[in-house]
């Protein structure tokens, strides 16, 4: 399918400067997902989702509540991988639920691996369960990175500016609120049982070795200057206003050391995926209003393009989310993930298809109308409607749409159509569309007259 034959309005979408011609959707897995995350790069997307394998039958005797129904087969935890570049869905990770469960999973920034947070029941013993930090490639390869103790509350902090992340721990036993720490009236705000530990993921992917964090409680930084930040707050114990501590990590003594506030502190920590196109994912009330669709509606918005058009992704779809790069939109429908690819077009060729879109729809309105106006003749002894009072009541029974006749000017002032000797030059009426018409003939064939 050419270019010029694709709807603009569920086909494009377009700025002032570029366009991108978003092609048919293609399907990367089922029900149930839990968590749909692109790769900075825009070359993966990787979903987190429960398989409930339940077949027909299975239904059928639920509803039928037979005595004998089975019971249900075990859930499977899974996380796949769509590939942009192969374009095929590869799953990486599975957990059955009598092997425990998949909790959480990031991608590392600038690389092709996931960290997974994951309980598994251990060999040895099934009434036991492991709490484990994993790093999984593309091609599904698992290393475990690190156990998760009970004893502590954990986070997974990655970079959104370089292959890094960063495994904290903080102690259950002793942890207090932030406002806590910062009402401590003491020049140390924690004790050395509250601090947190971390261990950084470096861009091959291993653990390095346990780091204190400065303070209980404290929030890690990643600058875009590559420098790693931990930010902490005390409160003066005499004016009781609160204060902010910077600590920079020292990668050579492996400490973090008092500092001053990073350049980018600020600033937006994760970087706008576009600045100028977003996706929406519209409930069926925003829906009707924004693109007249009354259902759950995913679509792609150039907010600074000036009358632009939103770009219909799916009229049963939620979750619409853009690839970094811009090169797919993916959304959830029916419970499945599906994905759209995305490439840039020059605007001239979105342009041209634009119109010759507007021109087309403009055609195939006139032509209804013109084929309404032949069959009204043909009930009333091939006498033609005429053009003055209310012709348009008069048409109404003849078309599937009442606002068929909406920009449809009339020329044709009646009289028996059996007398016109040449139907196929002789105008019924037109529309008006851009750079030029569309025209109307009394054999009911319609064509585009551009403006002299």
């Amino acid at each position: 399918m050419g270019i010029g034959q694709m709807d603009p309005q569920r086909d494009f979408v377009a700025t002032d400067k570029v366009a991108y011609l978003i092609f048919p959707a293609t399907f990367v897995c089922g029900p149930k997902v839990m968590q749909m995350d692109w790769s900075v790069d825009g070359e993966h997307l990787a979903v987190m989702r429960k398989e409930m394998q339940i077949g027909p039958d299975l239904v059928k005797d639920i509803l039928l509540q037979h005595d004998d129904v089975r019971s249900l087969p075990e859930s499977l935890d899974q996380i796949v991988v769509w590939s942009a570049v192969t374009h095929k869905t590869t799953t990486v990770f599975a957990v059955k639920e009598s092997q425990g469960s998949i909790n959480e999973m990031q991608w590392l920034t600038g690389s092709s691996q996931l960290l997974v947070v994951a309980t598994l029941v251990t060999p040895n013993d099934p009434n036991r369960q492991r709490t484990s930090l994993f790093r999984i490639q593309t091609n599904g390869t698992v290393v475990p990175l690190a156990p998760i103790s009970q004893l502590v509350r954990y986070e997974v902090s990655v970079s959104p500016y370089r292959p890094e992340a960063a495994y904290i721990e903080y102690p259950l036993q002793n942890q207090r609120s932030e406002a806590q720490i910062a009402d401590t009236p003491s020049p140390v705000r924690s004790s050395a049982e509250d601090i947190g530990t971390i261990r950084f993921v470096n861009s091959t992917g291993g653990l390095g070795p346990s780091v204190s964090m400065p303070g209980a409680n404290d929030s890690l930084f990643w600058s875009k200057n590559g420098q790693i930040y931990a930010l902490g707050f005390t409160r003066d114990p005499v004016t009781k206003r609160s204060k902010r501590l910077w600590y920079m990590y020292n990668r050579s003594t492996r400490k973090f050391e008092s500092s001053t506030t990073p350049p980018d502190s600020a600033e937006v920590r994760h970087e706008e995926l576009s600045p100028e196109i977003v996706a929406e994912s519209l409930r069926p009330k925003m829906s009707v209003k924004k693109v007249g669709v009354n259902a759950p509606t995913v679509i792609l918005e150039a907010f600074e393009a000036k009358d632009a058009e939103p770009a219909i992704v799916s009229t049963d779809g939620s979750d619409g989310t853009l690839s970094p790069k811009l090169n797919a939109v993916s959304y959830e429908t029916q419970g499945s993930v599906m994905v759209r690819e995305m490439v840039k077009v020059p605007l001239e060729a979105y342009k041209n298809a634009r119109l010759a879109a507007i021109r087309t729809k403009l055609i195939n309105q006139a032509k209804q109308v013109a084929l309404g106006l032949i069959m009204y003749a043909g009930d009333y002894d091939d006498n033609g409607l005429s053009n003055q009072g209310n012709w348009q009541s008069q048409l109404e029974p003849y078309l599937r749409d009442t606002s068929l006749t909406d920009g449809f000017n009339y020329t044709f002032g009646g009289g028996n159509m059996g007398n016109i000797a040449d139907p196929a030059n002789t105008i019924m009426g037109y529309i008006e569309g851009p750079g030029g018409r569309a025209v109307a003939y009394a054999d009911g064939h319609v064509r585009w007259i551009p403006n002299p």
